[in-house]
């Protein structure tokens, strides 16, 4: 066996480790993408503890009610504590369209957050509201929950929620 021939079976073995080792990384950034996802995807569900100081503080999901029926008509300091109550879910919601747009939650959990944000605002007393916070959103955001509040398909939250629809 002369030298040219080792060299040749040496870069055979290189191509092969090469291709070995790219195998296995693209391997490994599928799986830690599938990871990320689901931990995306986590995340956004625990958030639904935003909601347990309203369920646990008494007279928190009066003042809701009467926010979703007339944000207008309640005094400013009602107004703030609404605000502050719903903004995290907002937020959350902004959360999921950003991880949708990079391919970190699927397309039911954006859609899920979505439509549940919308029937929010569907209601009636909300409309002023929103149109103000809309001011301290992000616009691309803003346009996609518009086109998904044009759906005449997805009803107001009371619809669900009796307990938001009865004056107390």
């Amino acid at each position: 066996m002369n030298w040219e021939a080792v060299g040749a079976i040496g870069e055979v073995a290189g191509g092969i480790v090469v291709i070995v080792t790219i195998l296995y990384l693209a391997r490994q950034i599928r799986e830690n993408s599938r990871i990320a996802k689901a931990e995306s995807q986590r995340a956004l569900l625990e958030t639904a503890q935003i909601w347990a100081p309203i369920a646990t503080t008494p007279g928190l999901v009066t003042e809701l009610r009467k926010a979703v029926q007339s944000y207008e008509s309640l005094d400013p300091d009602s107004q703030g504590r609404f605000t502050f109550m719903l903004y995290p879910l907002i937020n959350r919601v902004e959360s999921a369209y950003r991880m949708h747009q990079q391919g970190m939650i699927d397309e039911d959990a954006y859609l899920g957050w979505m439509y549940a944000l919308a029937a929010f605002l569907r209601e009636p007393g909300l409309s002023a509201w929103w149109s103000d916070l809309k001011q301290v959103i992000g616009p691309e955001f803003i346009a996609a929950l518009d086109e998904i509040l044009l759906d005449e398909e997805v009803p107001p939250l009371s619809s669900a929620w009796k307990f938001l629809g009865r004056e107390s």
